[in-house]
């Protein structure tokens, strides 16, 4: 088989086969991947500061985790982790009782959130107070 000068190929520029799809001008681009992860962490997030603030109020039975509201979700890019950040009524150490109840209860919010939300691999949950509403 001859191949052309310099080349490696048995395939002359106009014989060669079309690239695959996914590295044609048409197809997707990094930059469009790199959006759709983005939509896909903003959607999970989203989902999982729902399905928390559900669990939180009507399932975790400890009384001592209070009155708190899941007021923001922060996804961390890879998804492994998950910072929850909650308004807790009452001073300050009702609100580390509060944080750390969540904390004991994290495998039963991850079970569950893994169960509601079909996940493969449930985020690590941290809990913290969300003091931007504070003045």
């Amino acid at each position: 088989m001859a191949y052309a000068i310099g080349s490696h190929s048995p395939f002359t520029p106009s014989e060669a086969p079309d690239p695959p799809a996914h590295s044609r001008e048409n197809g997707p681009t990094r930059e469009s991947a790199m959006r759709d992860r983005t939509h896909r962490t903003e959607r999970l997030a989203d989902a999982i500061r729902q399905e928390l603030g559900e669990l939180i109020e009507y399932e975790v039975k400890d009384p001592r985790v209070g009155y708190a509201t899941v007021t923001a979700v922060e996804l961390s890019s890879n998804l492994r982790r998950v910072r929850v950040l909650l308004r807790v009524p009452g001073d300050e150490q009702q609100q580390r009782t509060s944080l750390a109840r969540l904390a004991a209860a994290d495998g039963f919010l991850r079970r569950e959130l893994a169960l509601r939300l079909a996940l493969q691999h449930t985020p690590a949950i941290s809990f913290h107070v969300d003091r931007s509403s504070e003045s």
